[in-house]
């Protein structure tokens, strides 16, 4: 942020932990929360707004200790993210308790007007040579929570149930592919 303030000559004074507006008088200040500090945010008072970078790291608790300490009218939280997974803590607080009451945003480095060319080329490679790690990293796209399965896909609509007879021999085909993978039950008709 230092960088951006003296490239683009923003009017801020920058101190060890905080901003100032030399405009306003507001401040940015940066603090750090995980559980064992999160009970420390309940005394901050007069935040307008807070902003949660990473917040697919940030925990349900931290969260839920936070959001009714921004209460000001007008209050807003801001979290940018990679969710990992859709069941990601902030994500799915979001969604839950807020969805009508929230815009979600999905953007990636295509969206990135400042992207470098060599960051698009290595996404690039990736999309060519990794398409499930170019979907998350480079997409946003949650992990596939099926990919460490034996089959990867695999899902409850992926079955078909038979009729199956006691005394007719069973017949059993799999194909070992790797996506999809096939297991197929039977009896001679």
């Amino acid at each position: 942020y230092k960088n951006l303030i003296s490239q683009y000559s923003l009017p801020f004074k920058i101190y060890s932990d905080f901003f100032r507006s030399e405009i306003t008088g507001s401040e940015i200040v940066f603090r750090g929360m995980n559980d064992l500090t999160a009970d420390g945010i309940k005394s901050y008072e007069g935040f307008s707004d807070a902003w949660i970078e990473e917040a697919q790291n940030f925990s349900l608790n931290s969260f839920q200790k936070l959001d009714p300490t921004i209460r000001m009218n007008d209050s807003q939280i801001f979290a940018t993210m990679n969710p990992k997974t859709i069941k990601d803590a902030v994500l799915s607080e979001v969604q839950s308790l807020y969805r009508d009451n929230s815009l979600i945003i999905h953007i990636n480095y295509l969206d990135n007007p400042f992207c470098p060319e060599p960051m698009r080329q290595m996404a690039e490679q990736t999309r060519l040579h990794k398409p499930d790690d170019y979907k998350h990293i480079w997409l946003g796209e949650p992990l596939n929570a099926a990919k460490n399965n034996v089959v990867k896909n695999f899902s409850s609509d992926n079955i078909t149930f038979i009729n199956y007879i006691d005394d007719e021999p069973l017949h059993i085909s799999c194909d070992f592919n790797v996506d999809p993978m096939c297991w197929v039950l039977a009896h001679k008709d």
